[in-house]
């Protein structure tokens, strides 16, 4: 079995995610035109699958049915996502931010499925993805892990690919749903070991 993580270190990659925000919110539109379909029509089918897949009704239903294998800490996972979902619809409702279909005329971009205009900041897909790859981090394996990581980074960029989030919204979400999870995960922890020791 794997040692447990060390708190700190379970947050090096939302310390990465903040070092990364100040360069990716000045040069988000050009990350966006560069990351945005329309160049590899080949590219739409899977990009498609992986923004359905990130979604946060499919990842609760993960949680629902397959975590509680899982069961030491189901529940801060559980909880973990949950609570960055509400966060991340406040700040969604504060800021009201413009998506791309409100900011870019119709020629500029490429957007597949609905064109969302408005509560771009923070993204809830991207949120959702790191939650659930923050509590499938928590695994011994290390294949594991990594497709964790992976599909978090996928299921965020097909975001940006689908024309619906700027980077930034992407970033931010990913923290949140990376640290928020990270905390609750510690803290049942914490709280746990304090009442077996009772």
């Amino acid at each position: 079995m794997r040692p447990r993580i060390p708190y700190l270190t379970s947050l090096a990659p939302a310390m990465a995610g903040l070092l990364l925000l100040i360069p990716v919110f000045i040069y988000q539109h050009e990350i966006f035109r560069t990351l945005n379909c329309g160049r590899t029509p080949q590219l739409d089918i899977p990009f498609m699958f992986l923004t359905m897949a990130a979604d946060g009704f499919f990842i609760l239903m993960y949680f629902s049915f397959w975590a509680p294998a899982r069961r030491n800490i189901f529940f801060a996972g559980l909880i973990g996502f949950l609570l960055s979902a509400i966060v991340t619809q406040l700040l969604k409702s504060y800021f009201g931010a413009p998506r791309p279909p409100a900011v870019f005329s119709p020629e500029q971009l490429c957007v597949l499925g609905h064109p969302f205009a408005s509560r771009s900041f923070p993204s809830g897909h991207a949120t959702a993805a790191f939650a659930l790859a923050r509590f499938v981090f928590e695994s011994p394996s290390l294949l594991i892990r990594t497709g964790a990581i992976l599909f978090g980074l996928a299921g965020s960029v097909s975001r940006i690919y689908v024309g619906v989030h700027f980077p930034a919204d992407i970033l931010t979400g990913a923290i949140i749903g990376w640290v928020v999870t990270d905390f609750c995960i510690h803290y049942f922890r914490t709280v746990r070991k304090k009442l077996l020791s009772v």
